[in-house]
């Protein structure tokens, strides 16, 4: 349902395409986003005079964030500088798919920005370092189907030229279509243009493993200790948010995320929790075939996460960590928090994919029951999401029989996964997954405490 001060347009399929709020909040693959704060830390640099950030879409439909830049007087900053910049102050989510730079920012009668009158946003490469063979080539066309820009240099960078994972899954779909092998890991570990031809052409004498090859499990982080820590993606079904945690983990610990299938099919939808548990389970296994299993999922996946522990123990496996971000079973409330719905009330012909696989997942939630399940539950709650703890604590422990191990994160639900709260999540989790290698003998069975 869209609410006053909320802007979009109408693309040319006729769909009616959010582009967020008049008062500079957005919402961005499940991120809500002050486009306020990147400005204030854009303003930060001492090359840029004036700024101005929106959420745009690419001529595939997709969401990006735009920022239009002035600087004082000539300079010549780049646009990978200030990425770079932005990157080590905002987290990635929050950091522009594309920078233009421009003399002056459109003003209207008022004096104020006229967002309406800014630029169409095409971004440009910065020029070529060497001429590209035929296969770079070709990896070049697939980048700007899907980038909306063509990489001028085989050293370009897919993040930095406004890649994540949506455009990722897709990229990897169109290079197999083409004859390459490539997977999703390869992008998110070469990332520039080159590298990737490189590693799809190898010869692969050395076996991939499942994880790599999967769609679904993203290997974040490879660490030389098992198990790993599993991660269960929210609606959107997009599993890189996890990353925030990779740098405040030990370096030793492996961290997967898991992806919805819809990103890559959207014919692929798994009709339950349920199924969508099992469904999982499958991808895990073929990662750590035995426990035992560290689980965390956020909102919806947190959901996931505690029927993929039922099962995992209904197979005679040990479930370790379950951790679970601020979502609880039968939670009316919850839909106050819920992405916008471009088909909810609306005549609109056809929503977005993120919206179809947030609006699918939605009704999955609706719709499950825990069973019964004796285990622990560290339970990360936002400050702002209704219902309140105690409501929370009411309805796990309803399924569970024990009390929750409560840690409040000051923050929005949308925001557990930035920098801040993400070092809180992580060191609680470090210091769980430390008492455990050390307490907890090497075993698969589920005999001892769970």
């Amino acid at each position: 349902m869209y609410r006053t001060g909320d802007r979009g347009k109408w693309a040319a399929d006729g769909r009616l395409v959010f582009l967020g709020r008049n008062d500079g909040q957005v919402k961005l693959r499940g991120h809500r986003i002050e486009t306020g704060e990147i400005e204030s830390r854009l303003a930060e640099h001492p090359d840029i005079a004036k700024t101005v950030v929106i959420l745009d879409t690419d001529r595939q439909g997709e969401p990006r964030l735009v920022a239009y830049v002035v600087c004082h007087g000539a300079c010549d900053v780049q646009e990978l500088a200030l990425r770079r910049f932005l990157e080590i102050r905002l987290p990635r989510q929050m950091v522009p798919a594309v920078f233009v730079m421009m003399k002056n920012l459109p003003v209207g009668p008022s004096g104020k920005i006229d967002r309406s009158a800014l630029p169409a946003a095409n971004p440009v490469s910065q020029p070529a370092t060497r001429a590209m063979d035929e296969h770079e080539q070709t990896f070049a066309a697939l980048f700007a189907q899907v980038l909306d820009a063509a990489p001028q240099s085989p050293d370009d960078n897919f993040f930095d030229m406004g890649g994540d994972s949506i455009r990722a899954v897709r990229l990897v779909h169109l290079a197999k279509a083409a004859g390459y092998s490539l997977c999703p890991a390869d992008v998110f570990k070469a990332q520039t243009l080159a590298e990737l031809v490189a590693i799809s052409l190898s010869d692969n004498t050395s076996p991939r493993s499942p994880a790599e090859l999967s769609d679904v499990l993203l290997p974040l982080h490879i660490g030389n200790r098992s198990p790993a820590l599993f991660c269960f993606h929210p609606k959107e079904g997009h599993g890189w948010s996890f990353a925030s945690l990779a740098s405040h983990l030990a370096q030793e610990q492996s961290l997967f995320s898991l992806q919805s299938p819809l990103l890559a099919d959207v014919n692929h939808a798994l009709p339950s929790i349920e199924a969508t548990a099992a469904f999982y389970i499958e991808h895990i296994q073929r990662a750590q075939p035995s426990g035992p299993y560290h689980l965390l999922g956020w909102s919806f996946g947190g959901l996931v996460a505690y029927c993929a522990a039922a099962q995992l123990r209904a197979m005679g496996e040990h479930v370790g960590l379950l951790a679970i971000l601020d979502v609880s079973p039968q939670n009316k409330d919850m839909q106050n928090s819920l992405s916008i719905s471009p088909n909810n009330g609306t005549n609109v012909a056809s929503p977005s994919r993120e919206a179809q696989i947030s609006h699918y997942h939605e009704a999955l939630m609706k719709t499950y029951v825990p069973t019964q399940l004796d285990i622990d539950i560290l339970f990360f709650s936002s400050s702002h999401t209704t219902p309140s703890q105690h409501r929370a604590q009411l309805q796990w422990s309803a399924f569970t029989g024990r009390a929750l191990k409560i840690k409040t994160l000051d923050c929005r639900h949308e925001e557990m996964l930035r920098l801040g709260p993400a070092a809180i999540i992580a060191g609680e989790i470090q210091r769980y997954l430390q008492r455990f290698h050390h307490e907890t003998p090497p075993h698969s069975g589920e005999n001892s405490h769970g």
